[in-house]
Formats: C-alpha cells, structure tokens, sequence
C-alpha cells in the first residue's frame, strides 16, 4: 500500500512540473510574469523528478565553470574601486547583470526533462505555436487597425508594447522592438513550416499554408535583415521549395517596382509592403549586410577585451566604455554576443559557453540531419533550425536581454540535448 502511495506522490509531482512548464511556455510572449511563476514551479519540482542527478549530465559541467567564471569576475570587478569610481558604476550592477545568466543556466538542465522523448517535444512545439497568436493579434492590430500602447496589466506585471508606426518605424507588435518581434517569429516559424511537410487535407493544408504566409509577411514587416535570412535557412534546410520560390516574388516583385516605378509602388504598396526593408535593398541605399554601424562596435568591442581579456569590466558598463574610447553611437551592447561575454566576463567565459553550444549544434546535427534511422524525423529538423536561427541572430545582434527570447534559447538547446541523449539511449546494445 506506501509503495502505490509513493508512486501516486511521484506522478502527481510530475504532473505538476509538466503542466507547469508547458503553462509557463504558452504564457511566455504575452504574459512573461505568468511564464516565470510556472516556469520555476517547473524547476523546482524538475530537481525532485529528474532521472540523473546534475552531476550525470555532461553537459553541466561546461555550466559549472561558466557559473564559477562569471562568479569570480563579478567579485573581482566590484572589488574594482578605481574602475567604478572612475565611470561612476554601482557595484550592484555587476552582480544584477548575472541574473541574465544563472537562472537560465538552470532552466537548461531542468526544463531537459520536459522535452526528454518526441511527444513532449510534439506537445512543446504546438504550444508555442499557440503562444503566438497573441503576438499575431498585437501586430495585425498595430499594423492596420491603429492600436498603440502600451498597454498595462496586472498593476503594470504585463506590458504589451505596441508602439505606434510612424514613418520610420517598423512593426514591434507586444514587443518593445521590432528586432526582439523579428527574432521570436523567426525562431518559432521553423514549427509552422515543418507542418507543410506533413500530409494532411486539404482544409488542413489551407491553414497551414496560411499560418505559414502570416508568419512571413509579418517577419517582412519587422524590416529586419536577420529576419530575413532567417527565412530562407527556414525553409532552405527544410528543402520547401514552392514557398521558398513564392517569398522570392514576394520579395523582389516589389523591389523591382521600387526601383523602377516607385509612384506605382508607393501609390498601391505603402499600406501593406515592407517599406524600409524595401528601401534597405535599393539600388540607391548605401547600407550594407554588415553595416559600418556593426563593424566600429564590433572594433571597439575587441579593443576593450585586449584592455581586459581574463575577467572582462562586468555588466552594467558597455554604453559609458564605449563613448570613453570615442564610440559614435548610442550603443547599450556590442550586437554580437560572445564579444559581448568575454567584454563583460572576460574570453575564458566567452570560450565555455560558446564551447557549449558549439558542441550541442554539432552533435546533434550529426544525429538529426546525417543519421539515417533519426533523419526523417521533420520535428527534430525544426528544433535544429530553430536553435541555429537563436544563435545566428546573436552574431549581429544581442535579443537575449528579452526575458522571452533568453528563456526560449535555453529551452531549444536543452531540447538538443534531449534529442541526443534520445539518441545515444536507443543506440545502447540490449542483452
């Protein structure tokens, strides 16, 4: 009778972490407070359920010394007096800016558990599709219907952004900029264009095909670039090549007509086309793929990690360093992420972690894309994409201080793991 007592305690535990975690991932663009407070219900009870202690997961230890990394460089930077008189820098600062980071080291290893074999993995993915219809309604409803913010709830919890579109701006929808909106639906869009691969009827197939154009046309109108190339890896490494073939008329349709007849474009096209992201490509813009912008942060970034390569100057100092050394923008980062790591924590930081996703990406590409028993697998495909488009985003560009994007980057790669760890399971000799 207590061992059936026992294993009723053990399942109504799990319950309670797999609902919550899947909560916390329906709720996570629209209602972030909400997502945490299940999300770390999920982490707390993942600590009593999971099946290997920390220690057993390899993957860990890569977080252990990133963890003691940017600990000790945060005690030695706030010990730094000179420095934080010198730029007028709290010291708590320093130690605020891990809250980027050790909490999200822990959502990797337990929401692994949540995302451990192919149907929770199929049960993630349709809530996070679900998760974005709101994010849907905010764009359509900024974008044609006039509506702006922000809008608050929950005595100020919720904010949904919403920025008005002026002529300069682009669509943000929920979010507070249209990089952090590009990057979400980019991220998530690999989901929606999986599906297409699946056989399905034909009223299915409709909505499918127009969830997928919904997707693309709103990424078109976050102007972003990155979003963009998103895109095409999307659909590239999924090999569809009818929409692959219908975004390129989308797209170069109107870029044609710009350059060529820009009072008919703008006579029948400014209500409804991508303008900037338009104008961006033109024949007489001067822009660029890598902006010049880009590149002098990325040169100055570089001088000051040879100023401190081991344990870096510590957070809440980018913007003041970079004008010190005679920057020529308000920059509050360094739009590349592992320059940004080893300018804050120091290169021994910058080399752990991105050692860790190295490794993560090229291990499981090998099991999902080159391994022929787990190569058909369209849903493990679109993990794959998914994580690599997080990833490529933050080579030009740091959305990982959007409390949404962070927590959804380090759930796709402990999603990786499962789906190797997955792997090397079915591949054990049994006797």
């Amino acid at each position: 009778m207590e061992f059936f007592k026992r294993l009723k305690q053990f399942y109504s535990l799990n319950n309670l972490g797999e609902g919550s975690f899947f909560l916390g991932i329906l709720f996570l663009p629209s209602a972030l407070p909400i997502s945490a407070i299940f999300i770390l219900i999920s982490l707390i009870v993942s600590f009593h359920i999971s099946e290997r202690p920390y220690l057993k997961n390899k993957w860990n230890y890569f977080i252990l010394v990133s963890i003691s990394l940017i600990t000790f460089s945060c005690i030695r930077n706030s010990l730094d007096s000179a420095l934080n008189e010198t730029f007028s820098r709290d010291p708590s600062l320093i130690w605020l800016d891990m809250s980027n980071w050790l909490p999200l080291f822990l959502l990797f290893w337990g929401s692994q558990i949540y995302t451990k074999n192919e149907n929770k993995r199929k049960i993630f993915a349709k809530l996070l599709l679900m998760s974005t219809v709101p994010v849907f309604i905010s764009c359509i409803g900024q974008y044609w219907l006039g509506w702006h913010g922000p809008f608050y709830s929950f005595y100020g919890l919720i904010v949904w952004f919403m920025r008005p579109i002026t002529e300069n701006g682009n669509l943000t929808g929920l979010f507070s900029n249209s990089n952090y909106l590009g990057c979400w639906l980019s991220v998530v869009f690999p989901f929606a264009a999986v599906m297409l691969k699946d056989k399905k009827s034909k009223l299915k197939s409709f909505f499918i095909s127009s969830l997928n154009l919904l997707f693309i046309y709103l990424i078109l109108l976050t102007s972003s670039r990155n979003a963009l190339a998103s895109i095409f890896i999307s659909l590239g490494m999924l090999k569809i090549k009818f929409i692959f073939l219908f975004i390129l008329f989308l797209i170069f349709t109107p870029f044609i007509t710009f350059n060529l007849f820009p009072k008919l474009f703008f006579d029948f096209g400014e209500s409804f086309l991508p303008i900037k992201l338009i104008k961006r490509f033109s024949f007489n813009s001067n822009s660029t793929f890598f902006e010049s912008i880009r590149l002098e942060i990325w040169n100055k970034t570089l001088s000051l990690i040879g100023e401190r390569p081991l344990w870096g100057w510590g957070g809440g100092i980018f913007p003041v360093l970079y004008l010190a050394i005679n920057g020529y923008y308000a920059a509050q980062h360094s739009h590349n992420l592992p320059l940004h790591l080893a300018s804050t924590y120091g290169i021994p930081l910058a080399i752990s972690l991105v050692g860790l996703v190295s490794l993560i990406i090229f291990k499981s590409y090998k099991v999902i894309f080159q391994d022929i028993d787990r190569g058909s697998n369209n849903l493990n495909k679109a993990w794959f994409i998914s994580t690599l488009i997080m990833i490529f985003w933050h080579f030009s560009d740091i959305t990982y201080f959007d409390g949404k994007i962070s927590i959804i980057a380090w759930v796709l790669l402990g999603g990786l793991c499962s789906i190797i760890r997955e792997n090397e399971t079915k591949q054990k000799p049994t006797y």
